[in-house]
């Protein structure tokens, strides 16, 4: 497989200075298998990737938030356990903008916003 040119320039290397890995969807070095060290750049066209703005509690709008990287691979790890293969960004990516999920995201978001949930972890 050729990566295009945008692809080639929008790898995200392993922080590892010892690896030539690339971080996957996952977080992590598809070399060495080691979680991205910091927060994980966006590429520089990120195709209407969310901004910062006075609701958001992002840092930065080139940065993924920590917390949004934990959630993505608790994710990905849970799929992996329970089917044996870990998704592709595409799968993910499609997963979650379905309505289904997009309204139980709601709907978790308004219950810890009423203060009905002590834990927003998963469990």
């Amino acid at each position: 497989m050729t990566l295009s040119d945008q692809e080639w320039e929008q790898r995200i290397l392993c922080s590892d200075g010892n690896c030539i890995g690339v971080i996957g969807s996952d977080g992590r070095c598809k070399e060495c298998g080691k979680p991205y060290d910091g927060q994980l750049p966006l590429p520089p066209d990120d195709g209407g990737a969310i901004r910062e703005d006075d609701n958001d509690s992002m840092t930065s709008p080139q940065i993924i938030d920590p917390v949004l990287t934990e959630a993505l691979t608790t994710v990905c790890d849970f799929i992996r356990q329970v089917t044996g293969t870990a998704p592709t960004s595409a799968e993910l990516a499609d997963a979650l903008k379905r309505y289904f999920v997009l309204n139980e995201i709601k709907e978790h978001i308004l219950m810890v916003r009423d203060g009905g949930a002590e834990d927003s972890k998963m469990h």
